[in-house]
Protein backbone atom coordinates (compact mmCIF):
# COMPACT_ATOMS: atom_id res chain seq x y z
CA UNK A 1 0.00 0.00 0.00
CA UNK A 2 1.63 3.39 -1.19
CA UNK A 3 1.44 5.69 1.50
CA UNK A 4 2.93 8.88 3.05
CA UNK A 5 3.29 8.24 6.53
CA UNK A 6 4.63 11.79 6.83
CA UNK A 7 6.77 13.24 10.32
CA UNK A 8 5.82 10.76 13.64
CA UNK A 9 4.43 12.56 16.49
CA UNK A 10 3.45 11.36 20.22
CA UNK A 11 0.16 12.89 19.88
CA UNK A 12 -2.85 10.40 18.72
CA UNK A 13 -4.09 11.41 15.51
CA UNK A 14 -8.15 12.54 15.83
CA UNK A 15 -9.92 13.52 12.87
CA UNK A 16 -13.78 14.00 12.77
CA UNK A 17 -15.32 12.29 9.59
CA UNK A 18 -18.23 14.42 9.67
CA UNK A 19 -16.33 17.73 9.80
CA UNK A 20 -14.36 16.27 6.41
CA UNK A 21 -17.34 16.06 4.73
CA UNK A 22 -18.27 19.10 5.21
CA UNK A 23 -15.24 20.42 4.12
CA UNK A 24 -15.64 18.34 1.09
CA UNK A 25 -19.06 19.49 0.44
CA UNK A 26 -18.48 22.88 0.89
CA UNK A 27 -17.26 24.67 -2.47
CA UNK A 28 -14.91 27.62 -2.43
CA UNK A 29 -16.30 31.18 -2.78
CA UNK A 30 -14.09 33.40 -5.01
CA UNK A 31 -13.96 35.83 -1.97
CA UNK A 32 -12.03 33.16 -0.12
CA UNK A 33 -8.56 33.50 -2.08
CA UNK A 34 -8.82 37.72 -1.48
CA UNK A 35 -8.88 36.77 2.10
CA UNK A 36 -5.95 34.88 2.16
CA UNK A 37 -4.00 36.56 -0.17
CA UNK A 38 -3.98 34.16 -2.52
CA UNK A 39 -4.45 35.74 -5.85
CA UNK A 40 -5.38 33.91 -9.63
CA UNK A 41 -3.22 30.94 -10.36
CA UNK A 42 -1.54 30.74 -7.48
CA UNK A 43 -0.44 27.41 -6.42
CA UNK A 44 -0.99 26.49 -3.10
CA UNK A 45 1.25 23.81 -2.26
CA UNK A 46 4.01 21.58 -3.90
CA UNK A 47 6.63 19.17 -2.00
CA UNK A 48 6.72 22.47 0.53
CA UNK A 49 7.88 21.86 4.08
CA UNK A 50 4.78 21.60 6.47
CA UNK A 51 4.93 21.39 10.42
CA UNK A 52 3.45 17.44 11.18
CA UNK A 53 1.31 18.95 13.91
CA UNK A 54 -0.83 21.17 11.88
CA UNK A 55 -1.09 18.22 9.35
CA UNK A 56 -2.01 15.62 12.01
CA UNK A 57 -4.69 17.29 13.16
CA UNK A 58 -8.06 17.44 10.79
CA UNK A 59 -8.88 21.38 11.11
CA UNK A 60 -8.21 23.98 8.74
CA UNK A 61 -4.92 25.47 8.61
CA UNK A 62 -4.53 28.96 10.63
CA UNK A 63 -2.32 31.34 8.89
CA UNK A 64 -0.09 34.12 10.99
CA UNK A 65 0.37 31.92 13.68
CA UNK A 66 2.97 33.58 15.90
CA UNK A 67 5.85 31.18 17.06
CA UNK A 68 5.45 31.97 20.61
CA UNK A 69 2.06 31.35 20.84
CA UNK A 70 0.28 27.73 22.52
CA UNK A 71 -0.80 24.52 21.52
CA UNK A 72 -4.12 24.91 23.12
CA UNK A 73 -4.62 28.88 21.27
CA UNK A 74 -3.99 27.15 17.66
CA UNK A 75 -5.95 24.58 18.21
CA UNK A 76 -9.19 26.64 19.63
CA UNK A 77 -8.22 28.88 16.78
CA UNK A 78 -8.05 26.44 14.02
CA UNK A 79 -11.16 25.22 15.20
CA UNK A 80 -13.28 28.91 14.61
CA UNK A 81 -12.02 28.55 11.50
CA UNK A 82 -13.97 24.97 10.62
CA UNK A 83 -17.04 26.53 10.40
CA UNK A 84 -15.90 30.00 8.49
CA UNK A 85 -16.67 30.87 5.09
CA UNK A 86 -13.40 32.55 4.63
CA UNK A 87 -11.34 29.37 3.71
CA UNK A 88 -11.18 27.22 0.81
CA UNK A 89 -11.72 23.33 1.16
CA UNK A 90 -8.46 23.00 -1.05
CA UNK A 91 -6.60 25.02 1.52
CA UNK A 92 -7.84 22.90 4.19
CA UNK A 93 -7.69 19.56 2.52
CA UNK A 94 -3.95 20.52 1.01
CA UNK A 95 -2.55 21.03 4.95
CA UNK A 96 -3.72 17.26 5.90
CA UNK A 97 -0.56 15.21 5.89
CA UNK A 98 -0.17 12.89 2.91
CA UNK A 99 -1.64 15.61 0.60
CA UNK A 100 0.90 18.27 -0.05
CA UNK A 101 0.90 17.59 -4.00
CA UNK A 102 -2.82 18.79 -4.23
CA UNK A 103 -2.68 22.52 -5.65
CA UNK A 104 -5.31 25.01 -7.29
CA UNK A 105 -5.23 26.93 -10.19
CA UNK A 106 -7.04 29.76 -11.66
CA UNK A 107 -10.67 30.13 -11.42
CA UNK A 108 -11.44 30.84 -14.77
CA UNK A 109 -9.96 27.04 -15.78
CA UNK A 110 -10.70 24.94 -12.49
CA UNK A 111 -13.72 24.98 -10.18
CA UNK A 112 -12.88 24.18 -6.73
CA UNK A 113 -15.43 22.13 -5.61
CA UNK A 114 -15.36 19.43 -8.57
CA UNK A 115 -11.86 18.35 -7.60
CA UNK A 116 -12.57 16.09 -4.72
CA UNK A 117 -16.12 15.72 -4.96
CA UNK A 118 -15.13 14.21 -8.40
CA UNK A 119 -12.96 11.71 -6.93
CA UNK A 120 -15.54 9.68 -5.44
CA UNK A 121 -17.31 9.37 -8.25
CA UNK A 122 -14.08 7.71 -9.82
CA UNK A 123 -13.38 5.34 -6.57
CA UNK A 124 -15.06 2.30 -5.22
CA UNK A 125 -15.60 1.76 -1.37
CA UNK A 126 -14.52 6.05 -1.53
CA UNK A 127 -15.38 6.54 2.18
CA UNK A 128 -13.73 3.95 3.30
CA UNK A 129 -10.78 4.34 0.91
CA UNK A 130 -10.07 7.56 2.43
CA UNK A 131 -10.39 6.56 6.32
CA UNK A 132 -7.29 4.37 4.62
CA UNK A 133 -5.15 7.35 3.82
CA UNK A 134 -6.28 9.19 6.73
CA UNK A 135 -5.17 7.07 9.24
CA UNK A 136 -8.29 6.99 10.47
CA UNK A 137 -9.45 3.75 12.28
CA UNK A 138 -12.34 2.30 10.92
CA UNK A 139 -14.37 -0.75 12.11
CA UNK A 140 -15.16 -1.51 7.88
CA UNK A 141 -12.65 -4.66 8.71
CA UNK A 142 -15.54 -6.42 10.56
CA UNK A 143 -18.18 -5.54 8.21
CA UNK A 144 -16.92 -6.59 4.76
CA UNK A 145 -15.57 -10.13 3.61
CA UNK A 146 -11.93 -10.73 3.25
CA UNK A 147 -12.17 -10.20 -0.81
CA UNK A 148 -14.30 -6.69 -0.53
CA UNK A 149 -11.27 -5.67 2.31
CA UNK A 150 -9.10 -6.40 -0.83
CA UNK A 151 -10.73 -3.95 -2.87
CA UNK A 152 -10.96 -1.05 -0.15
CA UNK A 153 -7.21 -1.61 0.01
CA UNK A 154 -7.18 -1.28 -4.09
CA UNK A 155 -9.31 2.23 -3.89
CA UNK A 156 -7.33 3.47 -1.42
CA UNK A 157 -3.83 2.76 -3.29
CA UNK A 158 -6.09 4.00 -6.52
CA UNK A 159 -7.41 7.24 -4.57
CA UNK A 160 -3.42 8.01 -3.17
CA UNK A 161 -2.42 8.17 -6.62
CA UNK A 162 -5.41 10.56 -7.67
CA UNK A 163 -4.81 12.94 -5.00
CA UNK A 164 -0.93 13.27 -5.34
CA UNK A 165 -1.62 14.72 -9.01
CA UNK A 166 -0.61 17.74 -9.23
CA UNK A 167 -3.74 19.09 -11.26
CA UNK A 168 -6.91 17.52 -10.93
CA UNK A 169 -8.55 19.21 -13.76
CA UNK A 170 -12.66 19.56 -14.40
CA UNK A 171 -14.91 18.94 -16.95
CA UNK A 172 -14.57 22.67 -18.08
CA UNK A 173 -10.43 22.24 -18.62
CA UNK A 174 -11.33 18.60 -20.13
CA UNK A 175 -13.78 20.52 -22.86
CA UNK A 176 -10.95 23.12 -23.44
CA UNK A 177 -8.53 20.00 -24.01
CA UNK A 178 -10.95 17.67 -26.40
CA UNK A 179 -11.85 21.18 -28.25
CA UNK A 180 -8.06 21.37 -29.50
CA UNK A 181 -7.41 17.76 -29.64
CA UNK A 182 -10.17 14.95 -30.87
CA UNK A 183 -8.83 12.39 -32.63
CA UNK A 184 -5.60 11.23 -30.81
CA UNK A 185 -4.94 7.50 -29.53
CA UNK A 186 -4.28 6.69 -26.02
CA UNK A 187 -0.64 8.06 -24.78
CA UNK A 188 -0.39 10.21 -27.58
CA UNK A 189 0.92 13.60 -26.16
CA UNK A 190 0.01 16.78 -29.03
CA UNK A 191 0.62 20.24 -26.69
CA UNK A 192 -2.09 22.32 -24.90
CA UNK A 193 -2.36 25.55 -23.74
CA UNK A 194 -4.17 26.00 -20.74
CA UNK A 195 -5.45 29.72 -19.60
CA UNK A 196 -2.70 31.07 -17.85
CA UNK A 197 -0.72 27.86 -17.37
CA UNK A 198 2.36 26.78 -18.74
CA UNK A 199 2.29 24.68 -21.64
CA UNK A 200 1.47 20.83 -21.24
CA UNK A 201 1.13 18.09 -23.22
CA UNK A 202 -1.98 15.58 -22.78
CA UNK A 203 -2.46 12.35 -23.16
CA UNK A 204 -5.96 11.35 -24.33
CA UNK A 205 -8.07 8.33 -24.22
CA UNK A 206 -10.65 8.28 -27.27
CA UNK A 207 -12.04 4.79 -26.09
CA UNK A 208 -15.45 5.46 -25.10
CA UNK A 209 -17.04 2.85 -22.79
CA UNK A 210 -13.99 0.51 -22.97
CA UNK A 211 -13.31 -1.19 -19.91
CA UNK A 212 -9.62 -2.03 -21.41
CA UNK A 213 -9.19 1.56 -21.87
CA UNK A 214 -10.01 2.42 -18.39
CA UNK A 215 -7.72 0.08 -16.76
CA UNK A 216 -4.63 1.55 -19.02
CA UNK A 217 -5.87 5.03 -17.87
CA UNK A 218 -5.69 4.03 -13.83
CA UNK A 219 -2.99 1.95 -14.49
CA UNK A 220 -1.04 5.20 -15.07
CA UNK A 221 -2.60 7.49 -12.82
CA UNK A 222 -1.74 4.78 -9.88
CA UNK A 223 1.66 3.95 -11.04
CA UNK A 224 2.73 7.65 -12.17
CA UNK A 225 1.75 9.32 -8.89
CA UNK A 226 4.14 7.21 -6.65
CA UNK A 227 6.97 6.96 -8.65
CA UNK A 228 9.25 9.60 -8.52
CA UNK A 229 13.09 9.58 -10.88
CA UNK A 230 14.14 12.07 -13.19
CA UNK A 231 14.19 9.59 -15.68
CA UNK A 232 10.02 8.66 -15.34
CA UNK A 233 7.90 10.99 -17.03
CA UNK A 234 5.87 13.10 -14.36
CA UNK A 235 2.07 12.95 -14.49
CA UNK A 236 0.98 16.53 -13.84
CA UNK A 237 -2.70 15.65 -13.56
CA UNK A 238 -5.86 13.96 -15.01
CA UNK A 239 -9.04 14.39 -16.46
CA UNK A 240 -12.23 12.11 -16.57
CA UNK A 241 -15.89 12.90 -18.10
CA UNK A 242 -18.22 10.54 -18.59
CA UNK A 243 -20.26 12.83 -21.18
CA UNK A 244 -22.33 12.80 -24.36
CA UNK A 245 -19.47 11.18 -26.11
CA UNK A 246 -19.02 8.22 -23.38
CA UNK A 247 -16.53 7.70 -21.08
CA UNK A 248 -13.11 10.49 -21.96
CA UNK A 249 -9.45 10.16 -20.43
CA UNK A 250 -7.10 12.87 -20.01
CA UNK A 251 -3.80 12.21 -18.54
CA UNK A 252 -1.43 15.77 -18.54
CA UNK A 253 2.11 15.22 -18.04
CA UNK A 254 5.37 17.46 -18.29
CA UNK A 255 5.94 18.72 -21.61
CA UNK A 256 8.90 17.05 -23.69
CA UNK A 257 9.63 19.27 -26.34
CA UNK A 258 11.84 16.71 -27.94
CA UNK A 259 9.10 14.21 -28.75
CA UNK A 260 10.27 10.32 -28.81
CA UNK A 261 13.36 8.39 -29.57
CA UNK A 262 11.81 6.71 -32.10
CA UNK A 263 11.13 10.40 -34.22
CA UNK A 264 14.95 10.40 -34.00
CA UNK A 265 15.94 7.58 -35.22
CA UNK A 266 13.45 6.47 -37.57
CA UNK A 267 12.56 10.00 -39.31
CA UNK A 268 14.11 10.74 -42.24
CA UNK A 269 14.79 14.89 -42.29
CA UNK A 270 14.99 15.27 -38.42
CA UNK A 271 17.62 16.00 -36.02
CA UNK A 272 20.33 13.07 -36.18
CA UNK A 273 21.40 11.84 -32.81
CA UNK A 274 25.09 11.75 -33.04
CA UNK A 275 26.73 8.40 -31.16
CA UNK A 276 27.50 10.11 -28.23
CA UNK A 277 23.86 11.38 -27.45
CA UNK A 278 22.50 8.44 -28.18
CA UNK A 279 24.72 6.62 -25.68
CA UNK A 280 23.04 8.83 -22.98
CA UNK A 281 19.81 8.58 -23.56
CA UNK A 282 19.93 5.07 -23.30
CA UNK A 283 21.45 4.97 -20.31
CA UNK A 284 19.16 7.39 -19.22
CA UNK A 285 16.25 5.17 -20.29
CA UNK A 286 18.24 2.29 -18.51
CA UNK A 287 18.51 3.55 -15.22
CA UNK A 288 14.45 4.90 -15.56
CA UNK A 289 13.68 0.95 -15.88
CA UNK A 290 16.39 0.11 -12.87
CA UNK A 291 14.54 1.99 -11.00
CA UNK A 292 11.11 0.74 -11.76
CA UNK A 293 11.97 -2.62 -11.45
CA UNK A 294 13.64 -1.87 -7.58
CA UNK A 295 10.47 -0.63 -6.70
CA UNK A 296 8.72 -3.78 -8.27
CA UNK A 297 7.20 -2.47 -11.34
CA UNK A 298 7.28 -4.54 -14.69
CA UNK A 299 7.06 -1.52 -17.18
CA UNK A 300 6.16 -4.29 -20.04
CA UNK A 301 6.04 -1.90 -22.76
CA UNK A 302 9.57 -0.42 -23.19
CA UNK A 303 9.97 0.53 -26.85
CA UNK A 304 11.74 3.91 -28.22
CA UNK A 305 8.17 5.46 -28.95
CA UNK A 306 7.86 5.38 -25.18
CA UNK A 307 11.77 7.23 -24.27
CA UNK A 308 10.30 10.57 -24.43
CA UNK A 309 12.70 13.95 -24.72
CA UNK A 310 12.76 17.09 -22.81
CA UNK A 311 14.27 20.41 -24.12
CA UNK A 312 17.74 19.11 -22.97
CA UNK A 313 17.36 15.33 -24.73
CA UNK A 314 16.64 14.02 -21.30
CA UNK A 315 15.21 10.75 -21.60
CA UNK A 316 12.11 10.08 -19.79
CA UNK A 317 9.83 6.81 -19.77
CA UNK A 318 6.19 7.45 -20.60
CA UNK A 319 3.08 5.13 -21.11
CA UNK A 320 2.50 3.72 -17.96
CA UNK A 321 -1.19 2.01 -19.20
CA UNK A 322 0.28 -1.78 -19.60
CA UNK A 323 2.98 -1.57 -16.51
CA UNK A 324 2.40 -4.27 -13.73
CA UNK A 325 3.76 -4.94 -10.01
CA UNK A 326 6.32 -7.83 -9.97
CA UNK A 327 5.80 -11.02 -8.42
CA UNK A 328 5.65 -11.23 -4.31
CA UNK A 329 7.20 -14.04 -1.99
CA UNK A 330 8.04 -16.85 -3.54
CA UNK A 331 6.50 -16.29 -6.88
CA UNK A 332 9.15 -16.26 -9.58
CA UNK A 333 6.37 -14.34 -12.29
CA UNK A 334 2.89 -12.92 -12.56
CA UNK A 335 1.44 -14.56 -14.98
CA UNK A 336 -1.39 -12.08 -17.19
CA UNK A 337 -2.91 -11.73 -20.46
CA UNK A 338 -0.08 -10.68 -23.47
CA UNK A 339 -0.60 -7.71 -24.56
CA UNK A 340 2.43 -5.37 -25.71
CA UNK A 341 3.93 -4.13 -28.77
CA UNK A 342 4.99 -6.77 -31.53
CA UNK A 343 8.54 -7.27 -31.72
CA UNK A 344 9.57 -6.26 -28.68
CA UNK A 345 7.82 -8.95 -25.96
CA UNK A 346 9.97 -11.38 -24.82
CA UNK A 347 9.56 -14.86 -26.60
CA UNK A 348 8.78 -16.58 -23.16
CA UNK A 349 6.09 -13.99 -21.89
CA UNK A 350 4.51 -14.36 -25.83
CA UNK A 351 4.70 -18.29 -25.41
CA UNK A 352 3.44 -18.29 -22.03
CA UNK A 353 1.66 -14.94 -20.44
CA UNK A 354 4.51 -15.45 -17.36
CA UNK A 355 5.85 -11.71 -17.21
CA UNK A 356 8.59 -11.44 -15.03
CA UNK A 357 11.41 -8.39 -15.05
CA UNK A 358 13.76 -9.98 -17.60
CA UNK A 359 10.98 -9.40 -19.90
CA UNK A 360 11.30 -5.68 -19.79
CA UNK A 361 15.12 -6.55 -20.30
CA UNK A 362 14.74 -8.57 -23.73
CA UNK A 363 12.42 -5.50 -24.89
CA UNK A 364 15.70 -3.27 -23.91
CA UNK A 365 18.00 -5.06 -26.39
CA UNK A 366 15.62 -4.71 -29.12
CA UNK A 367 15.95 -0.96 -28.65
CA UNK A 368 20.06 -1.26 -28.32
CA UNK A 369 19.95 -2.60 -31.72
CA UNK A 370 17.61 0.36 -32.93
CA UNK A 371 20.29 2.33 -31.84
CA UNK A 372 22.76 1.03 -33.16
CA UNK A 373 21.35 0.64 -37.00
CA UNK A 374 18.76 3.52 -37.16
CA UNK A 375 16.44 0.37 -38.04
CA UNK A 376 12.67 -0.36 -36.52
CA UNK A 377 12.08 -3.71 -35.44
CA UNK A 378 9.93 -4.73 -38.08
CA UNK A 379 10.42 -2.48 -41.43
CA UNK A 380 7.78 -3.88 -44.16
CA UNK A 381 9.34 -1.54 -47.01
CA UNK A 382 12.66 -3.80 -46.99
CA UNK A 383 13.64 -7.10 -48.82
CA UNK A 384 11.83 -9.89 -47.00
CA UNK A 385 15.67 -10.54 -45.60
CA UNK A 386 15.60 -7.33 -43.60
CA UNK A 387 12.08 -6.85 -42.09
CA UNK A 388 12.98 -8.34 -38.95
CA UNK A 389 15.71 -6.67 -37.22
CA UNK A 390 16.19 -9.39 -35.18
CA UNK A 391 17.01 -12.06 -37.34
CA UNK A 392 18.75 -9.92 -39.84
CA UNK A 393 21.59 -9.04 -37.65
CA UNK A 394 22.26 -12.07 -36.87
CA UNK A 395 24.01 -12.59 -40.23
CA UNK A 396 26.35 -9.43 -38.87
CA UNK A 397 27.75 -10.63 -35.74
CA UNK A 398 29.49 -7.78 -33.48
CA UNK A 399 33.29 -9.81 -33.55
CA UNK A 400 32.31 -10.29 -37.55
CA UNK A 401 34.54 -7.90 -40.18
CA UNK A 402 31.03 -7.21 -41.86
CA UNK A 403 29.46 -5.76 -38.44
CA UNK A 404 29.71 -2.16 -39.30
CA UNK A 405 27.27 -2.73 -42.23
CA UNK A 406 24.23 -2.36 -40.03
CA UNK A 407 25.21 0.24 -38.09
CA UNK A 408 23.19 3.62 -38.36
CA UNK A 409 24.62 5.45 -42.11
CA UNK A 410 23.38 8.85 -40.98
CA UNK A 411 25.99 8.25 -38.52
CA UNK A 412 28.57 8.64 -41.54
CA UNK A 413 31.39 6.36 -39.64
CA UNK A 414 31.34 8.96 -36.75
CA UNK A 415 31.53 6.67 -34.33
CA UNK A 416 34.17 4.49 -32.05
CA UNK A 417 34.19 0.91 -33.71
CA UNK A 418 35.06 -0.46 -29.84
CA UNK A 419 32.17 1.08 -28.03
CA UNK A 420 29.84 0.43 -30.80
CA UNK A 421 30.56 -3.46 -30.99
CA UNK A 422 30.46 -3.64 -26.96
CA UNK A 423 27.13 -1.96 -27.33
CA UNK A 424 26.07 -4.73 -29.79
CA UNK A 425 27.19 -7.63 -27.43
CA UNK A 426 25.46 -6.25 -24.62
CA UNK A 427 22.20 -6.20 -26.63
CA UNK A 428 22.73 -9.69 -27.32
CA UNK A 429 23.15 -10.42 -23.90
CA UNK A 430 20.04 -8.90 -23.16
CA UNK A 431 18.66 -10.75 -26.14
CA UNK A 432 19.08 -14.29 -24.29
CA UNK A 433 16.28 -16.88 -24.88
CA UNK A 434 16.95 -18.48 -21.52
CA UNK A 435 15.76 -14.97 -19.30
CA UNK A 436 17.87 -16.31 -16.57
CA UNK A 437 21.06 -15.68 -18.82
CA UNK A 438 19.90 -12.00 -19.33
CA UNK A 439 21.21 -9.73 -16.92
CA UNK A 440 19.34 -7.22 -14.38
CA UNK A 441 18.91 -3.93 -15.60
CA UNK A 442 21.05 -2.88 -12.57
CA UNK A 443 24.07 -4.77 -14.67
CA UNK A 444 23.02 -3.36 -17.77
CA UNK A 445 23.14 0.32 -15.96
CA UNK A 446 27.21 -0.48 -14.99
CA UNK A 447 27.99 -1.85 -18.77
CA UNK A 448 26.46 0.92 -20.25
CA UNK A 449 28.82 3.39 -17.96
CA UNK A 450 31.68 1.07 -19.05
CA UNK A 451 30.74 1.75 -22.49
CA UNK A 452 30.52 5.33 -22.68
CA UNK A 453 34.20 5.82 -21.10
CA UNK A 454 35.33 3.16 -23.88
CA UNK A 455 33.72 4.70 -26.18
CA UNK A 456 35.35 8.34 -25.21
CA UNK A 457 38.30 6.93 -24.91
CA UNK A 458 38.59 5.86 -28.30
CA UNK A 459 37.38 8.56 -29.84
CA UNK A 460 40.17 10.54 -28.04
CA UNK A 461 42.33 7.65 -29.40
CA UNK A 462 41.65 7.86 -33.33
CA UNK A 463 41.30 12.11 -32.83
CA UNK A 464 44.84 11.91 -31.80
CA UNK A 465 46.20 9.65 -34.15
CA UNK A 466 44.37 11.54 -37.14
CA UNK A 467 46.30 15.04 -35.77
CA UNK A 468 49.60 12.78 -35.66
CA UNK A 469 49.20 11.16 -39.26
CA UNK A 470 48.27 14.87 -41.14
CA UNK A 471 51.58 16.54 -39.37
CA UNK A 472 53.58 13.60 -40.84
CA UNK A 473 52.09 14.05 -44.31
CA UNK A 474 52.49 18.03 -43.96
CA UNK A 475 56.46 16.99 -43.43
CA UNK A 476 59.02 19.25 -41.09
CA UNK A 477 58.04 22.43 -40.38
CA UNK A 478 60.25 25.42 -42.28
CA UNK A 479 63.40 25.86 -40.26
CA UNK A 480 63.75 23.04 -38.37
CA UNK A 481 65.97 19.59 -38.30
CA UNK A 482 63.73 16.05 -38.57
CA UNK A 483 60.69 17.68 -37.30
CA UNK A 484 62.27 19.17 -34.32
CA UNK A 485 62.11 23.16 -34.18
CA UNK A 486 65.51 24.79 -33.75
CA UNK A 487 66.15 28.11 -31.99
CA UNK A 488 69.19 29.88 -32.87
Amino acid sequence: MYRDRGTASSRPEVVDRKRINQALERPSPSTSRQANGKGKGTVLTGKQPHDSRDSRSASLPKNNVSDDESDTDSEEEEESDVSGSDTSWVSWFCSLRGNEFFCEVDDDYIQDDFNLCGLSSLVPYYEYALDLNLDVESSHGEMFTEEQNELIESAAEMLYGLIHARYILTTKGLAAMLDKYKNYDFGRCPRVYCCGQPCLPVGLSDLPRSSTGHKQWLAEVQFLGVVNHQNVVKLLGYCSDDGERGIERLLVYEFMSNRSLEDHLFTRGSYTLPWKQRLDIILGAAEGLAYLHEVQVIYRDFKSSNVLLNDEFCPKLSDFGLAREGPHGDNTHVTTARVGTHGYAAPEYVQTGHLRMKSDVYSFGVVLYEIITGRRTIERNKPAAEQRLLEWIKEYPADSQRFNMIVDSRLRNDYPAGGARSLAKLADLCLKKNEKERPTMEIVVERLKKIIEESESEAYSTSASQVRSKSRVAGPVKGSSRGVSVRG
